[in-house]
């Protein structure tokens, strides 16, 4: 299982698909070469613009400890949701224990989420919250099982583009010039080719991995696709994404508290945003102080 990335996008561990030729038909670089930053400056000097690299998401070397290491990572993100003594919290701690045994069996999203964690801690985190608000938005809206798993896994993986995001770009603390932005914007289409070929995930979790910056109002992206295209698992995570992103400290801004993200997702937000979504993550979210745990 392979995918083409930009040259300059490739990371360190990645393995070549294919070998690789000079202008004149010599091999410079042989299949199966591990890349580093040496090795990518020198195809990038050579003009290489593009390489077909094997999926990351394939290689299980190391996975007992990988797994060992991420579900623990994962658990000691929601640990103070796990372990919460309220029994408001008693329903909300069963689905976390179901999501975090989702995640530890499924080794695909092991591997995504120690790819990610290497690239960035925040998207790390961010994944994981994302998931959650986007589990309980699914169970919130009386969606059948299969929906809400659809939901969990989309909010887990996607932002697993961002690892072929430059982490200059990625981390920058000033303003994106519109070319960086034009760069970040990729990472969905990088996730969707990441996971394009794996069946362990149904259609509906590949097109909120694509689509979750698609907006009601068609102006957002990759696309500026129709509402009525990108699907409701793709909006759900849509919401979990921005409000995360919003209550949630980053390089470059502050955070807002979860009370003034919710005012936002109900003014601003519902111009961009599905609003029955919208309504339901309302009167549902601010019942729990998630921000004061994860």
């Amino acid at each position: 299982m392979t995918i083409n990335i930009p040259t300059s996008n490739s990371i360190n561990g990645d393995k070549l698909a294919e070998d690789i030729y000079d202008a004149y038909g010599n091999i410079i670089l042989e299949k199966d070469t591990v890349l580093n930053c040496k090795l990518k400056r020198y195809l990038v000097d050579l003009g290489i613009i593009s390489i077909n690299i094997y999926n990351p998401l394939t290689n299980f070397d190391n996975y007992e400890k990988v797994h060992k290491t991420i579900i623990q990572e994962v658990e000691s993100t929601l640990t103070c949701i796990l372990y919460k003594n309220d029994h408001i919290y008693d329903e909300i701690t069963e689905y976390v224990s179901k999501m975090c045994k989702s995640i530890s069996d499924n080794p695909i999203i092991i591997k995504a989420l120690d790819r990610i964690k290497k690239i960035d801690n925040y998207t790390f985190k961010h994944s994981i919250n994302t998931s959650l608000y986007s589990m309980l938005i699914a169970i919130w809206m009386n969606q059948s099982n299969k929906e809400v798993i659809n939901a969990t896994q989309a909010g887990i993986l996607h932002d697993i583009g961002k690892i072929y995001i430059p982490h200059e770009i990625l981390n920058k603390e000033t303003k994106l010039t519109s070319e960086e932005y034009e760069e970040i914007k990729k990472h969905t289409l990088y996730g969707y080719f990441l996971l394009s070929n794996f069946s362990e995930f149904n259609q509906e979790v590949k097109k909120a991995v694509l689509f979750h910056h698609e907006r009601i109002d068609s102006l957002g992206y990759p696309l500026r696709a129709k509402p009525d295209y990108v699907g409701i698992t793709s909006k759900i995570v849509a919401v979990a994404d921005v409000y995360d992103a919003m209550t949630t400290d980053r390089v470059y801004k502050m955070s807002i508290s979860s009370s003034e993200a919710v005012n936002y997702l109900s003014s601003d937000g519902m111009e961009i945003l599905d609003n029955n979504i919208i309504k339901v993550f309302k009167k549902n979210i601010l019942k729990y102080d998630f921000k004061a745990s994860i």
